[in-house]
């Protein structure tokens, strides 16, 4: 998804076509302005909040599920999912800092940016819990 904005990003630098088209959708999207930030910028925020939320009783609850350890030991058959869990936090460190980084002067594919950002948490989450679920089934 990275990968896509960064392709929509060139385009919309390239071709007038894109751009202007992008401006029509970010206009389109974001409805009125209250307070600092739009309705689809609040709607945004409070999203990416709640789902940081679920991520930490997330990574809470995977933590307490391995006993509190991070590292294996020998002769335990899982580790703490690490990566995935240090991958979903810079996830979301990085939607937080592409949100607050763009407010006053977004560019072009803002708009755009912010739906696939949402969507890159709630898969995110999605993967994580799960993991955590994968623990509770048992084999008869």
């Amino acid at each position: 998804m990275l990968l896509a904005l960064y392709i929509l990003r060139y385009f919309t630098m390239r071709k007038m076509g894109m751009a202007r088209y992008m401006v029509y959708f970010r206009e389109k999207w974001s409805g009125k302005e209250l307070g600092f930030f739009s309705l689809l910028q609040w709607g945004v925020l409070v999203i990416l909040l709640l789902l940081t939320l679920v991520l930490f009783l997330i990574i809470k609850r995977l933590f307490t599920c391995f006993g509190g350890k991070i590292l294996r030991e020998r002769g335990e058959k899982e580790a703490f999912p690490l990566f995935p869990v240090s991958y979903s936090t810079v996830l979301i460190l990085y939607s937080f800092l592409y949100f607050f980084s763009l407010v006053g002067s977004p560019g072009r594919e803002y708009t755009a940016s912010l739906i696939v950002h949402v969507l890159m948490q709630i898969f995110s989450v999605l993967f994580l819990s799960t993991y955590l679920r994968k623990g509770t089934w048992h084999e008869k």
